[in-house]
């Protein structure tokens, strides 16, 4: 290598070495990310327990100080509720509706008369080609009343591990233009279908929301868990370097790549694990039991 002019030997020397140890240090970082993705795409395990897996990965090979990981719920709703108001007409009972009359019998003429039988059969036709079944089209998936329950999070935050994200309240009956906070920023995973989302300073997205109340300095991204069978998303692992539990710096791409491919390598093995283990079993995890799988079994 050519000395730059006015550079000693001995600094080249110097120059040359700290480069070359950069380069060995950067090339053993991406083998250790690399074997790690590997691990976490052999594991077979539970849903919680993987995503939990999942975010201690991405604490640990990456700058971010705080992971977590959500399920996407939706709100269980009686299939009747009993009307407040007593003189509701949906609250009578309705009265025991009489049985249906019996179809009329047969002419007994056509029974006694074999040949009237044989003329009124109609004639035997050849059976026509069947019609080859129309594909099904699979309806929209509707996330508007969903919503993310946190069940994994990475250690200095367990306060996410009872912490939920909702949508907001709409404006009341009465006053349609009341002003309402804006719709939090995870949500454009679900309703704009991207199936990743970057900010590298939270605090400039008008509809971050933050659990602790107040806006914080550093970079934030999430990451979509999506069904391979129907592309729904089942799950949402997120990563941030928010001050002062790390240093609010913006992730780099290789930090970005990391989380990426441990959500994607969570989804694809947790569909492992629903295929042997979980099939036509009652699973703790209800909304989790048909994650990945669409067989007979878990659907």
């Amino acid at each position: 290598m050519p000395l730059r002019p006015g550079l000693s030997p001995h600094l080249a020397l110097c120059t040359q070495e700290e480069a070359a140890a950069a380069a060995a240090k950067v090339k053993e970082q991406q083998e250790t990310r690399k074997k790690a993705i590997q691990e976490l795409a052999q594991t077979v395990d539970e849903p919680r327990a993987l995503l939990q897996k999942a975010v201690n990965l991405i604490v640990q090979h990456t700058a971010a100080g705080a992971a977590y990981a959500a399920y996407v719920a939706e709100p269980e709703e009686p299939d009747w509720a009993f009307p407040e108001d007593p003189e509701d007409p949906a609250a009578a009972e309705s009265d025991d509706e009489a049985d249906p009359a019996p179809p009329p019998p047969a002419p007994e003429g056509d029974a006694a008369n074999p040949d009237a039988a044989e003329a009124a059969a109609p004639a035997e036709t050849e059976p026509a080609e069947a019609e080859p079944p129309k594909p099904k089209i699979p309806k929209p998936i509707d996330y508007s009343k969903k919503y993310l329950s946190y069940l994994a999070a990475s250690s200095g935050q367990d306060f996410m591990l009872t912490s939920e994200l909702t949508r907001p309240a709409p404006p009341p009956e009465d006053d349609p233009e009341a002003k309402v906070d804006p719709v939090p920023f995870t949500f454009k995973i679900l309703d704009e279908r991207r199936p990743m989302l970057y900010a590298p300073n939270a605090s400039f997205e008008q509809s971050m929301r933050f659990f602790k109340g107040f806006p914080k300095i550093g970079a934030y991204q999430a990451c979509g868990v999506q069904s391979p069978g129907t592309g729904e998303f089942k799950a949402v692992i997120s990563a941030d370097t928010l001050f002062p539990e790390a240093g609010g710096q913006a992730l780099s791409q290789e930090d970005q790549d990391f989380i990426w491919h441990v959500s994607e390598d969570t989804h694809t093995h947790t569909h492992t694990y629903k295929v042997t283990q979980a099939h036509g079993q009652a699973c703790m995890f209800k909304s989790w039991h048909a994650l990945q799988c669409t067989c007979a079994a878990c659907v």
